[in-house]
């Protein structure tokens, strides 16, 4: 006697919907379920309880997609006919006595086939563990690096002692393995660490220095102009020093320390280099009215003096006849 199809137990075609499917299992489960069949006797009972079994082991391959493509493939193989000797999803009669003589009867598990979703899934879950190891590690670092150096080679030492207690577990052992390493890294970074802290409070105790003339930079062109015209007059000779005014030329080589203070500390100091440079131009332009006025009186003084050599003899007889005729 050949054994039914799981498509003959259900009373369907090989071309059933999905739907159709579920359907026919849950009429089948009203009449055939053990719940439903109290009212009977117990052979009654036994012989629905058997078809329930199979009707059950039917509607768990043809609902599940890819076991319903495995079964397909497996029926065109024997020509729509099952071979029990080498069937993937059919038990044997052997097994079906066993199952039988059994306090709590358990059918064979068939063939898991993963289908592109669960590979999905599981890829999933695999990366959300990915990420979950990567996070606790980067609050591990973070613990560590509050620690000294050694209390970091006492931890690593303890990962040894376990990784040879642990010798006989593979899996063990390599993530003592691990975390050998990792420590020993840390501890040969640790001096490095020093030694760029070292640097960065040395470097920090330069403060670089700058000239006034790099923060004048946005002195008008008019200052440059009264500039010029000093050191024209400085070179025809007159004075152009002032008491209480300091020489431009003096202040401009003296350095200045810049701050690296906080950025109100920063506009403040430009803000007075600003001041300092408004009124090095005041000065400037002051000393040059001076200048001028000076070089107009000393014009004016020669002038004078010209008229009055001009005014008197120039020979000695000339001044006899100018002494006689006033006489």
């Amino acid at each position: 006697m050949s054994t039914a199809t799981f498509y003959a137990t259900l009373g369907l075609l090989p071309t059933a919907a999905p739907e159709i499917i579920r359907a026919t299992y849950k009429a089948l489960c009203l009449i055939y379920h053990p719940d439903k069949t109290l009212h009977l006797s117990s052979d009654e009972r036994a012989s629905h309880a058997a078809v329930f079994r199979d009707v059950q082991e039917a509607y768990d391959v043809l609902c599940n997609p890819s076991l319903k493509v495995s079964y397909d493939a497996e029926l065109a193989r024997h020509v729509h006919k099952v071979d029990k000797n080498r069937s993937t999803f059919h038990r044997s009669s052997s097994s079906h006595s066993t199952s039988a003589s059994t306090s709590s009867p358990s059918r064979r598990k068939p063939v898991q086939l993963t289908t592109p979703e669960e590979k999905a899934s599981m890829r999933a879950k695999v990366r959300q563990s990915l990420e979950h190891l990567r996070q606790t590690r980067a609050v591990r670092n973070a613990e560590d690096e509050k620690l000294d150096i050694a209390t970091l080679k006492n931890l690593a030492q303890i990962w040894r002692d376990l990784e040879q207690e642990n010798d006989t577990n593979p899996a063990l052992k390599s993530h003592c393995a691990i975390r050998i390493y990792e420590y020993g890294r840390k501890i040969s970074q640790r001096p490095q660490q020093h030694g760029q802290w070292l640097a960065y409070l040395s470097a920090a105790k330069q403060t670089p220095v700058t000239p006034v003339n790099q923060q004048r930079s946005h002195i008008p062109d008019n200052s440059k102009k009264l500039n010029a015209s000093l050191v024209k007059s400085s070179a025809s000779g007159f004075k152009t020093g002032r008491p209480g005014v300091k020489d431009p030329s003096t202040t401009a080589a003296s350095p200045v320390p810049t701050s690296r203070g906080s950025t109100r500390a920063e506009e403040r100091k430009r803000a007075e280099g600003e001041r300092a440079a408004e009124a090095a131009a005041r000065a400037q332009a002051r000393l040059h009215d001076k200048a001028q006025r000076e070089a107009a009186k000393q014009a004016h003084i020669e002038k004078k003096a010209a008229a009055e050599s001009q005014s008197q003899p120039s020979s000695p007889e000339k001044c006899r006849a100018y002494r006689k005729g006033s006489s």
